[in-house]
């Protein structure tokens, strides 16, 4: 609050500066332009001169502001590291030496204690609600209060990961507000994925976010990331979803979740009319290691499929299959027309050990497109 009154009077002063010497200088511009004006030379001095002075003080007050705007900061920054100093200490004393729980509201003593975390495991949560903290960042959530303490008090939660805190964020979800109703879903999606929440309850709380186009796409992939493998029902739902939008959110996802559950959604997908779907579920079976066993003829098909991102996905994802053909779908790869493709191809190509180079040594001399060579010979100078 205080930074954002801070800055919006900055602007202010800015502002009054900046229309005080376009001011001065729009005088200065009339009065050389007006000869009328050099019978009363002294008047016209005279306002010239105090156009100036009050562009003067202005300056000086802008520069004041900010520097004692800087100092209070400064200032303030270093007052709550030390209070987050002793609530660390008084968290340290109760856990370890049978000290009492400190009854509070204070918000810094929550974000002592959430800093210990990592240290603490699973008595965060349990002190969290004896010291009081809890039932006071309830009361922010329920209240008619600033919309900023509900979004600070959502970001502890989603640190938190309480099961306690459910069915408060359930409701704070459904907000209006879309910053608020997004931080809902966010805390709720990382304290169902830590605390291993089951996945058919994590289907049923999640599955009309994704199906209401409520959020962009690159939030509700982060949902599902934040869920990670007990999202795997939901994940498994979208990617057999008829929507290409639902199957590209769950395949985006699932480059960053570790988890082989849904191998056999993306096989399938794979035959998808839709070219970033076949690609995308390309690259998640590449991540796996899944097309060496399953896959060698599905990907040395795609190799000439018509768009061109398939195509360079296949050929990345062709570097590991012990197939005969792949030393020869590379080396034609190197001439086709898009740039990538040929990039992936020789990167492919080096991947695959001596053969492969051999493969680019001898495209940098003998191949026939001269795009081919080039690109051969580009790879060939980082060995």
């Amino acid at each position: 609050m205080w930074r954002r009154i801070g800055w919006n009077g900055l602007s202010l002063v800015s502002l009054l500066m900046a229309v005080t010497v376009v001011v001065t200088l729009a005088a200065l511009i009339y009065v050389l332009l007006m000869p009328t004006l050099q019978a009363r030379s002294e008047m016209v001095y005279q306002v010239l001169v105090l156009l100036m002075l009050v562009t003067l003080v202005c300056i000086v007050l802008t520069v004041a502001y900010q520097a004692l705007f800087f100092a209070y900061s400064e200032n303030r920054q270093r007052h709550r590291n030390r209070q987050l100093d002793r609530w660390a200490a008084v968290w340290n004393e109760v856990v370890f030496n049978h000290a009492p729980i400190p009854h509070t509201r204070d918000p810094l003593a929550a974000d002592g204690l959430l800093s210990l975390k990592g240290t603490l495991h699973g008595r965060v949560g349990q002190l969290y609600d004896q010291s009081g903290l809890l039932a006071a960042d309830v009361r922010i959530l329920q209240g008619r209060g600033a919309v900023l303490q509900k979004i600070q008090v959502l970001e502890r939660w989603t640190l938190l990961c309480e099961q306690k805190t459910h069915s408060h964020l359930q409701a704070i979800s459904h907000s209006t507000h879309p910053e608020l109703s997004f931080l809902g879903f966010a805390a709720l999606a990382r304290s169902m994925g830590m605390n291993r929440t089951t996945e058919p309850l994590v289907a049923r709380t999640f599955t009309e976010v994704f199906v209401g186009e409520r959020f962009s796409s690159g939030r509700l992939e982060q949902l599902l990331v934040l869920l990670g493998e007990q999202g795997t029902l939901l994940l498994r739902q979208l990617l057999q979803d008829p929507s290409a939008r639902l199957q590209l959110l769950a395949l985006h996802a699932l480059v960053y979740i570790d988890t082989t559950a849904c191998e056999a959604e993306c096989l399938e997908l794979l035959y998808s009319k839709d070219p970033d779907v076949r690609a995308s579920s390309l690259k998640v079976l590449s991540l796996r290691g899944v097309l060496p066993g399953t896959g060698s003829d599905t990907v040395m098909g795609m190799v000439t499929d018509p768009v061109w991102f398939v195509r360079a996905q296949a050929m990345r994802a062709s570097a590991p299959l012990q197939d005969q053909r792949v030393l020869q779908v590379l080396y034609d790869g190197l001439a086709d027309a898009s740039w990538w493709v040929r990039h992936n191809s020789a990167q492919a190509l080096m991947l695959r050990g001596p053969e492969g180079l051999h493969t680019l040594q001898d495209a940098r001399l003998h191949h026939r497109d001269p795009y081919a060579r080039d690109m051969a010979h580009q790879h060939l100078l980082v060995l």
